[in-house]
């Protein structure tokens, strides 16, 4: 962005998703959440709703030092950028995902 001034540089964040391969439960949150910690992803100012599943916070990658926010229902985990969010962190994130959760979710880019 160009004022009269100044020239403003305003990063594009690309919100990304998560599909689960099959409808998760309330009681899966759990297991979710310690998946993330077992592979140095902090979550924090954590929000979960009872019934169908919804999951939400701030998720600080311990290894690469970038944050990024969640937003998980039961069909899948919408990642949305916080500041500088390498394209590394969110593929271990990824991977941990895959490796430690649900070896058939997918990842689409995020079209709104």
């Amino acid at each position: 962005m160009k004022t009269e001034k100044k020239v403003f540089r305003i990063p594009k964040l690309t919100p990304w998703i998560i599909k689960f391969s099959r409808k998760i439960e309330f009681a899966d949150s759990d297991a979710l959440v310690e998946v993330m910690t077992d592979n140095s992803f902090s979550l924090f100012n954590e929000v979960r709703v009872k019934g169908s599943l919804r999951l939400n916070g701030l998720v600080i990658d311990d290894k690469k030092k970038t944050i990024f926010s969640i937003d998980t229902d039961d069909e899948r985990i919408n990642i949305a950028p916080i500041g500088e969010l390498s394209f590394d962190s969110f593929m271990r994130f990824y991977k941990t995902i895959l490796e430690n959760f649900d070896p058939n979710a997918s990842c689409v880019r995020f079209k709104g």
